[in-house]
């Protein structure tokens, strides 16, 4: 994957960049927000101007890149801290491996809702150094998914907590490259993504 591990660089560059990525902790580039032990039970159908984000619903995927507020449940508030948009959210627990840390991303031109951080997640907000998008794209790589593999615990239900995260180091390019980065993994995903549609319409075709 990398030239040389003194390098820390990829093997395959975007044309223009030839400075070595850095290597940092993702606690000296994040800022840890806080999150609430808000469970389903706190749901209620009417509108409040206050929704949360559940743990749940990362894993299941209805949270990926939460570009509409409105697919949110509705809490009370109670004095929470908000979240902003371009705040990463991990699950912190999973009933398997595969889905230790899961991750979500807020990505709105405008809130119109308080947003706060539910049950069994981890909030972490990047700083001008790291893109929202690259660290949301990091945390679906295999080199992530082996990190949490290492380092999560448990028998029945895996964890893993924000000091195994914040310790976690991560190979760091300049902003423009972390744009370049998230933009063509993004093309590909949205490639295979409708590739996986079709193989499922076309299964349903064949049932029928």
């Amino acid at each position: 994957m990398t030239k040389s591990d003194d390098k820390r660089v990829p093997a395959l560059r975007f044309k223009g960049f030839t400075d070595d990525w850095e290597q940092r902790k993702l606690g000296d580039l994040t800022q840890k927000i806080k999150s609430y032990p808000i469970s389903h039970d706190a749901e209620i159908n009417t509108i409040t101007g206050t929704k949360y984000i559940h743990y749940g619903d990362i894993h299941t995927g209805k949270l990926k890149r939460i570009t509409n507020e409105k697919i949110l449940p509705n809490i009370n508030d109670n004095n929470y801290i908000p979240l902003k948009s371009g705040d990463v959210i991990v699950a912190d627990a999973s009933e398997d491996y595969k889905g230790i840390a899961d991750a979500c991303v807020i990505d709105l031109m405008k809130e119109h809702y308080k947003i706060v951080s539910g049950l069994h997640t981890i909030v972490f907000r990047p700083n001008e150094r790291l893109k929202s998008d690259f660290l949301y794209t990091y945390f679906h790589t295999p080199i992530f998914k082996h990190y949490g593999y290492r380092v999560g615990t448990g028998l029945k239900v895996f964890g893993i907590t924000y000091n195994n995260l914040s310790n976690m180091e991560i190979k760091l390019p300049k902003i423009d490259e972390q744009n370049k980065v998230y933009k063509i993994i993004n093309i590909v995903t949205n490639i295979i993504t409708l590739q996986q549609r079709k193989v499922k319409l076309l299964e349903l075709f064949r049932k029928a």
